[in-house]
């Protein structure tokens, strides 16, 4: 059962659809507060609780190029208006190939300004530091190259920026698995508790 707390209504969802997902008639709608009640005859019910956050807006955007070790790397700016309330977000990249209809995450790298990660396809950052106002988010990305024959770039890819003003639960979650993946082999790393 899926209760918007906001006005009151009450959704119900007992089958999956072919991707093995609930669904619920309704779409989550921004300062909601949405709490969910799964039960099954043989476990414990659980619940949660979230507030759907506010949208974010990205006042300004900028890519350029530059030359490091000989290879091109590219620079993405962005600048976003901040809201009152606590804000968490998390920033992802991918390449376009539109011959081959391929959607690639590519790994960025934050620039400074408080991010939580440093390295990795998605970037994590909250607003403890700029709350309420604008701040121009820094990070470096390996651009991608449409090849000839001879494996000579004739063309640069597209690329899709996304930017995902998270709930505090779900942010530390993902902020958790993300770590947890890039400690993943090595002897020297702490252990990460997956939030």
């Amino acid at each position: 059962v899926l209760t918007d707390e906001t006005t009151g209504e009450t959704f119900t969802s007992s089958s999956v659809n072919n991707e093995n997902l609930y669904e619920f008639p309704t779409v989550a709608k921004t300062g909601h507060t949405y709490n969910i009640s799964v039960t099954h005859s043989e476990f414990k019910t659980a619940t949660a609780s979230t507030i759907i956050p506010a949208i974010i807006e990205v006042n300004d955007w900028d890519t350029s190029s530059y030359l490091i070790d000989n290879y091109r790397n590219k620079k993405l700016d962005l600048t976003i208006i901040d809201t009152s309330e606590e804000n968490y977000y998390i920033i992802t990249i991918s390449s376009i190939d539109t011959v081959y209809d391929i959607e690639e995450d590519l790994v960025l790298t934050a620039g400074e300004g408080g991010f939580d990660s440093d390295e990795g396809s998605s970037l994590f950052i909250k607003d403890k530091l700029f709350n309420n106002s604008t701040k121009k988010l820094s990070l470096e990305f390996y651009p991608r190259y449409y090849y000839d024959e001879s494996y000579l770039p004739i063309g640069e890819m597209g690329y899709r920026i996304r930017l995902f003003s998270a709930s505090k639960e779900t942010y530390q979650y993902l902020l958790s698995v993300a770590k947890s993946k890039e400690s993943e082999g090595n002897p020297f790393s702490e252990s990460v508790r997956v939030y």
